[in-house]
């Protein structure tokens, strides 16, 4: 007992003489890419720590450039209050040494679909990893909120106590709500760079071509289909619960409390639409509507403002029908179906004017844009607001089981056009003074059935899917052309190319046809000519000749042959003098021959025209030996 109490005390003893640093080593677990969440707006990330960026903001240039010290100049400068970043080594954070920092540095990447993975420096006084959301759970639970909304919800309701948020309850299985908005023709994605790009566009039907390898542009200005991930990250509302992006549920009803003139005015500054500010205000209950100006507002500036200000040709009065002209701020009418969704647009103002379907609801045809934005705001309340599509998220995604049922009557398929506008209304509002303190009601959908944690964006290309696709259509490809050489090659004919031979002097196009289909009907096969430049059928007992053409079809695919006859040299369907004449020119290159012709020529079928394919054709015309049948 004695000799087991000193063994204790010396391994005690040890124990106590080990070095700190190698106890916290083993005590200390490695924190890498740790969740955060950012509690501050506007808050810029830099390129390098300590990088005072006091009172240049988000898109402070220099010299009409973006300062160098961002984390990704002209992409992306600053993070917004409620985003989710990625704390790369949480247990190495570098010091502060500027008045503006308090606590220390912290790198973080963020997910953005247009710079990808961005990295980066904040101050740690706008980070937080753990979000106490008990002070709001029971209000969360009872408003409808599953508990993957709470930890984003809580950061918002402590910068925006008066904010409030209501769950619509969507009914609806996320799954099949996912499915059915990623249908090619639902969703659409602006992709620029489209190397960096591929992995958010759909590898379905009509949007990516196996053939060829390539994506398929829906839309002008390089817009293509969204995959099912890209659209899951876009139709889940938790991704979107940041202080400006939020503004994308905001209940669209008029509140004339905060939704004032002066903000419609900041909506539309440097634009050609700021003349018409106070109009906006007035379709907010022009006809007895209650609709949001600054939503009307911010819905013109997406649709029909140019980069520079300018108006499209949807609201520019350039577009014309019999001279006169019309306007269309909302772009409303020009939907995905459309070739030209401008002259869509001016149709639509038009009252389709030109058209038998002419109509004057709406007090159409809109002649000015002051007629255009007082009953385009009628439209798109009726249209939506009214029918519980009352939220930028609602008119773009269709959830709300209403008279046009789900997953249609969606006014838009650009899956990012919510986000920009929502953030073009927090914009807007957060340039008056206490207007962000209202009571402004977001109404933020709930669906059955959701991943326990928000959708994220493709990292990279489903380059497994897409070599399966290429290969499958490959395999497809070579068993159409295949099928059509079986065809051929079953019958007593002989299949190079595009060219089909072994066809005895004299046969007629009945017995071609015959003999190609032979037992099966399931089989199209003609059979054509060319005299004096026009194209006819033979069908009967007319002997086929060199140059004929049959085009030989399976159902699934066509292909046409060229006739060889040998010794039919100029395709008159017999061997005579004339053919004898152009084979010796050709072997004494004083005239040439090509394609069907000149494979006709080479009657022994060595590859070359010489002395003995001419040998052959004098032989039969005297009735001498000749492989010519």
């Amino acid at each position: 007992m004695k000799n087991n109490k000193n063994y204790i005390l010396i391994l005690s003893f040890i124990f106590l003489l080990l070095p700190c640093s190698i106890l916290a080593s083993e005590v200390e677990e490695e924190k890498t890419n740790i969740p955060a969440y950012i509690t501050q707006g506007n808050l810029v990330i830099t390129k390098e720590p300590n990088i005072d960026m006091t009172g240049k903001g988000c898109l402070y240039q220099v010299n009409g450039k973006y300062d160098s010290n961002y984390a990704a100049p002209g992409a992306l400068h600053c993070l917004d209050l409620g985003d989710e970043v990625k704390i790369k080594n949480y247990n190495n954070p570098v010091e502060s040494t500027i008045d503006s920092c308090k606590s220390h540095f912290l790198e973080v990447t963020f997910i953005t679909t247009k710079s990808g993975a961005v990295t980066g420096y904040v101050c740690a006084d706008a980070v937080k990893t753990d979000v106490d959301t008990s002070k709001y759970a029971e209000e969360f639970t009872k408003a409808g909120f599953p508990e993957s909304y709470f930890e984003r919800l809580t950061l918002l309701k402590d910068a925006h106590p008066n904010w409030i948020f209501t769950a619509f309850q969507t009914n609806l299985d996320w799954n099949e709500s996912v499915q059915n908005e990623s249908i090619v023709g639902m969703s659409y994605i602006q992709i620029t760079d489209l190397e960096k790009g591929t992995k958010y566009i759909s590898l379905e039907e009509g949007s990516y071509d196996p053939i060829n390898q390539k994506y398929i542009v829906k839309e002008p200005n390089n817009w293509y289909a969204a995959n099912a991930q890209t659209v899951a990250y876009y139709l889940d509302p938790r991704n979107f619960l940041a202080e400006k992006e939020i503004f994308m549920f905001e209940n669209l009803s008029y509140n004339s409390n905060y939704q004032t003139l002066e903000v419609v005015q900041n909506v539309l500054k440097n634009t050609d639409l700021y003349p018409y500010a106070e109009t906006y205000i007035e379709a907010a209950t022009y006809n007895g509507n209650s609709i949001n100006p600054v939503h009307l507002a911010a819905s013109s500036k997406q649709e029909v403002v140019l980069s520079d200000g300018k108006l499209s040709g949807s609201a520019n009065g350039t577009n014309k029908i019999n001279d006169v002209a019309y306007y269309n701020v909302y772009n409303l009418g020009a939907n995905s179906s459309c070739a030209n969704p401008v002259a869509c647009a001016i149709n639509f103002a038009s009252g389709y004017i030109a058209t038998e379907s002419e109509t004057t609801s709406f007090n159409r045809p809109w002649t000015t844009i002051e007629l255009s934005i007082k009953n385009g705001a009628s439209y798109i309340a009726e249209s939506y607001i009214n029918k519980k599509q009352n939220t930028l998220y609602f008119k773009k995604w269709n959830v709300t089981s209403n008279y046009a049922g789900n997953y249609s009557h969606q006014y838009m398929t650009n899956i990012q056009a919510p986000m920009s506008e929502g953030k073009s209304t927090y914009e807007a509002y957060s340039k008056i003074d206490g207007l962000l303190d209202s009571a402004i009601e977001f109404l933020i959908p709930v669906y059955q059935n959701m991943p326990d944690t928000p959708s994220l964006l493709p990292a990279i290309e489903d380059e497994e899917t897409k070599d399966k696709i290429d290969e499958e259509a490959k395999e497809e490809e070579e068993n159409r052309v295949s099928s059509i050489t079986n065809i051929i090659e079953s019958s007593p004919y002989s299949y190079n190319n595009d060219y089909i031979s072994k066809i005895k002097l004299g046969t007629s196009a009945q017995a071609l046809i015959a003999n190609i289909k032979g037992n099966n009907q399931d089989i199209s096969v003609t059979v054509t000519r060319s005299v004096n430049n026009q194209t006819i059928e033979l069908k009967d007992g007319t002997a086929l000749g060199t140059g004929d053409v049959v085009t030989v079809s399976n159902g699934q695919e066509s292909k046409a042959f060229r006739i060889v006859i040998y010794g039919d040299v100029n395709g008159d369907g017999k061997v005579s003098a004339v053919d004898y004449v152009q084979v010796k020119n050709c072997i004494m290159a004083s005239s040439t021959l090509t394609g069907a012709y000149k494979l006709a020529a080479d009657v022994n079928q060595d590859g070359t025209i010489s002395a003995v394919d001419y040998v052959n054709i004098k032989n039969y015309i005297m009735n001498g030996n000749s492989v010519i049948e």
